[in-house]
């Protein structure tokens, strides 16, 4: 069964991070595979500070995966030790550039899809999920587009948020 949690602001809000809580298993720690990716060419990335503390203080066993340099054996095998996957908010087209290139959404696709692995989007890491991320073009003159051209995301969703 796929299991799938969309957010806007992640850990940061304690109505969502209880809500996020009650879907996940309750044994600890939870093995997370950070991906920061999108949130690495944004001016202020704090929020990326307070969502991983948030998370240790939860017990989370936190793992950065880093998609930007690593190639597909890597991200595959770091993925399979993963219990869920949080992938963060900021450049919504830097993330999704570099989710093709790596092999990123070709292997957490799957792994999602069988529930195999629990995603958890916030922000520009929702719009990764859905079938375009068309949505993140609607600011189109606050971001970069790093090339990108062809929106079509993970479409693991039917629905655009």
């Amino acid at each position: 069964m796929k299991r799938i949690i969309l957010t806007s602001s992640g850990f940061l809000k304690p109505v969502v991070r209880n809500a996020i809580l009650e879907f996940l298993p309750t044994f600890r720690p939870i093995k997370i595979g950070y991906i920061a990716t999108a949130s690495k060419v944004v001016k202020d990335d704090n929020y990326t500070k307070r969502d991983i503390e948030i998370m240790r203080k939860l017990d989370f066993n936190i793992t950065e995966i880093d998609i930007v340099g690593n190639n597909r054996n890597q991200i595959e095998k770091s993925l399979l030790q993963q219990d869920a996957i949080y992938v963060q908010g900021g450049n919504g087209f830097y993330l999704l550039k570099y989710a093709r290139e790596s092999g990123f959404m070709e292997i957490a696709k799957p792994m999602v899809s069988s529930g195999q692995l629990i995603y958890i989007g916030k922000s520009a890491g929702s719009y990764l999920a859905c079938p375009t991320l068309e949505v993140h073009t609607w600011h189109s003159d606050k971001w970069n587009w790093y090339g990108v051209d062809d929106f079509t995301a993970m479409n693991l969703v039917p629905f655009i948020i």
